[in-house]
């Protein structure tokens, strides 16, 4: 869905479009329930697929953030459901699996799931890279959190900007 900045100016040609997006606004799912602390300004708001994205771009970009225990449910109890997730995750432009925990700590194993082996968690996840989801093992929650705005205000200005070439484009 474009910007509301561009919609204003598809229905007043006389509103000038800025020539930079406005201040990105990160959407937290209102289901997220030990959300990341981005200095970005953010609005809660639920989600119909992810944890966090971009106001005005919810259809468009999402994040689905893991911690190391959601993760092992997802790989096992959970899966059916986190698997229907990953689908839906398909869907959209700008996508990724954020995963707050490093690689060792998977290797590691020795979780409570003792019928969940790390290469179980490494199938999973590379069955879902494999369906075109890139996936972030960012080692901890704060390089989690860090680039998991620089991801969506990221994909939040090139959206914008093409949407505003676009119209530009169709004003010529």
């Amino acid at each position: 869905m474009p910007n509301v900045d561009l919609i204003k100016h598809m229905e007043d040609p006389l509103i000038s479009i800025p020539k930079e997006p406005p201040p990105c606004i990160i959407v937290v799912d209102t289901r997220e329930q030990k959300p990341y602390k981005f200095k970005t300004p953010t609005i809660k708001h639920a989600l119909v697929t992810g944890d966090y994205s971009v106001r005005n771009f919810e259809t468009d970009m999402t994040v689905e953030r893991k911690s190391l225990d959601d993760l092992i449910k997802c790989v096992g109890s959970q899966r059916d459901r986190f698997m229907d997730q990953m689908r839906r995750l398909q869907n959209f432009k700008h996508r990724m699996l954020m995963i707050d925990c490093s690689w060792d700590q998977i290797d590691m194993g020795g979780w409570r799931a003792r019928k969940i082996t790390p290469n179980h968690v490494k199938g999973t996840l590379c069955s879902i890279m494999s369906m075109g989801i890139p996936v972030t093992v960012a080692g901890d929650r704060k390089r989690a959190t860090d680039l998991t705005a620089r991801f969506l205000t990221g994909c939040y200005r090139r959206e914008w900007l093409w949407l505003r070439k676009r119209l530009m484009d169709r004003l010529d």
